[in-house]
């Protein structure tokens, strides 16, 4: 199978897509181009509702306010760490549509900040502190599914960080309902782990590392972590 394959199967719909992106469906997919065909022409119908591109600060900002995520350094394979302080996070005060779109910004972002020849990024998410409160398994679900479906081969790996035992019967649930390809990048480790797959450096205190993070702007602003479009145009 062949991107321009693909892309004549498309009606069109290739003209939104530059060859390294049809690559990545086709990868998605074990180069299938039918199956392939099909995940383009839905992420372009999710493009046109959901509107990536329009994404603002404003929008998200209570959601950014929580400092529940940020993206911190890059890992040994140059790519740009995005973490997840999953305890922040309390669904009963969360709006799911800001939250994805803050996803949304900040995968775009991680992305962007990655050399072009590697073109993925590291997910970590922290456990520290976890409890039922934080617990939502349809948020969870969404937020991998639009990974897997809009985002496809640009997560690079994901580390599950200190998980409680209380996550695991949940855990167990979601992890059913992703793709194979998504799972198989998922590791769960400890902090004294983690050190292993990413280097010291490249990891905030609170995480084992040596670099120091405080959630303020002017923090924020010094590690370019403020998500945001360079060119108004989303990331494929």
């Amino acid at each position: 199978a062949s991107s321009g394959e693909l892309g004549s199967r498309q009606g069109g719909l290739n003209a939104l897509y530059d060859d390294a992106s049809i690559l990545r469906f086709l990868s998605a997919q074990n180069m299938n181009v039918a199956k392939a065909a099909e995940m383009v022409r839905a992420h372009a119908q999710w493009v046109t509702d959901f509107r990536p591109s329009t994404i603002t600060l404003d929008e998200i900002k209570e959601e950014l306010a929580k400092g529940s995520m940020f993206i911190f350094r890059c890992d040994a394979q140059s790519r740009p760490i995005v973490i997840f302080r999953i305890s922040k996070n309390n669904p009963e005060n969360t709006n799911k549509e800001k939250f994805l779109r803050m996803v949304i910004l900040f995968v775009e972002t991680a992305v962007r900040r990655a050399p072009a020849a590697v073109g993925t990024f590291t997910l970590l998410i922290d456990f520290e502190g976890y409890s039922l409160a934080n617990n939502d398994m349809q948020m969870t679900k969404d937020t991998f599914n639009l990974l897997s479906a809009y985002y496809p081969e640009r997560l690079g790996a994901c580390y599950l960080v200190d998980v409680p035992w209380i996550f695991s019967a949940f855990w167990y649930a979601v992890k059913g309902l992703m793709s194979e390809r998504t799972v198989q990048k998922i590791k769960q480790v400890s902090r004294a782990e983690l050190g292993k797959h990413i280097p010291s450096e490249a990891l905030p205190t609170f995480l084992g590392g040596r670099s120091r993070y405080e959630h303020t702007g002017e923090q924020r602003r010094s590690l370019g972590v403020f998500p945001q479009y360079s060119d108004g145009k989303p990331v494929y």
